[in-house]
């Protein structure tokens, strides 16, 4: 059973002075998700569009490093040769 737990007025939660994890299972006084409110069909939405900008990133990336450094080449071979 998890200990009762609260942070004194005015003072900020620290990672010394908070507990390992909550149990909200027993407790009246916290919306909970009821059962089988989320599906497979939901979770696999959730999942899949949150790795979407992530992949996006991730795959992106090194073709904009690496056009950055063509133009970057390009850039310097058209300049004018500095004295």
């Amino acid at each position: 059973m998890a200990e009762n737990f609260s942070v004194e007025a005015g003072s900020r939660p620290t990672p010394s002075n908070l507990p390992e994890d909550f149990d909200v299972s027993q407790r009246e006084d916290v919306a909970k998700l009821r059962k089988h409110a989320v599906g497979l069909g939901g979770v696999l939405f959730l999942t899949v569009t949150g790795a979407a900008p992530i992949s996006a990133m991730l795959f992106n990336t090194p073709i904009v490093v690496g056009m950055a450094r063509v133009r970057a080449r390009q850039a310097r071979s058209c300049s004018p040769p500095s004295s």
